[in-house]
């Protein structure tokens, strides 16, 4: 569910705004702010994910507010949309500002939603995708190890390790614990697209690659924390896999 911030100080034209966004995201929360002065203070409060922000304000200019709104880090990448009557367009605008566009009044249902559909959808996706991850990063996984039974959180697991036979699984708060098992039943047990093989001795949580340094022609060290004092291998038959798979540009060398 997103919560959207619509700045607006005309009672009717606020009114649309709503009934037209809810039209397109039924679940979506609604916030209405009828000047800059509420509207900060609302996204003081309330982390909002969107705003249609009319330009003309009774206390302060749509750009002016909205330069305030990115001084939070925050709100420094939050998607906005002007809602005005007089249009102003240009680069420079867009890249003080940093908004996605502009709904031009008086606008019809089919100039709103052309605009306003795949913007909220778009930042809807976004949002599940992310809390879905978290979700699963909190996921708690539970193994018999050579020791005893352990429970370790997805998000605390660093990599993996083949020694003697024996896997070797990395944690950020518990160091390391053996399992009696292959590295690829291990990798069926953590079950998890973030944790793969990097080398054919080891696997990786990708979430927590920080940077990857030439080890030689063929082979990297992935360093999992800044002090690059926590490393696993990276071959260059992985490599290729693992570009295809991660988004991230630390593959991108």
């Amino acid at each position: 569910m997103l919560n959207i911030l619509i700045v607006e100080d005309q009672a009717a034209a606020l009114k649309r705004c709503a009934l037209l966004i809810q039209e397109i995201l039924p679940q979506s929360k609604l916030f209405y702010a009828k000047n800059g002065h509420f509207a900060l203070d609302i996204m003081r409060r309330i982390k909002i994910d969107a705003g249609f922000i009319d330009k003309e304000l009774p206390d302060i200019d749509g750009f002016e507010l909205v330069a305030k709104i990115r001084q939070d880090e925050a709100y420094a990448t939050m998607p906005i949309i002007f809602v005005t009557g007089s249009r102003e367009d240009s680069f420079d605008l867009r890249k003080k500002y940093r908004h996605y566009e502009y709904i031009c009044k008086p606008y019809t249902k089919a100039d709103f939603r052309q605009i306003a559909g795949p913007f909220l959808k778009g930042i809807n996706t976004s949002k599940d995708l992310i809390l879905g991850q978290e979700k699963e990063n909190e996921r708690v996984i539970t193994f018999n190890s050579i020791n005893g039974i352990y429970t370790v959180k997805l998000s605390e697991i660093l990599y993996a390790e083949t020694n003697d036979n024996v896997q070797r699984l990395y944690t950020e708060s518990a160091g390391y614990f053996e399992l009696p098992v292959d590295l690829s039943t291990l990798i069926e047990w953590v079950n998890s697209a973030s944790f793969v093989k990097c080398h054919k001795s080891c696997a990786v949580n990708l979430s927590k690659i920080v940077s990857i340094h030439p080890f030689s022609r063929k082979a990297w060290d992935l360093h999992l924390n800044e002090e690059g004092t926590i490393r696993c291998p990276l071959s260059l038959r992985y490599k290729r896999e693992l570009q295809k798979i991660c988004a991230s540009d630390v593959f991108s060398f």
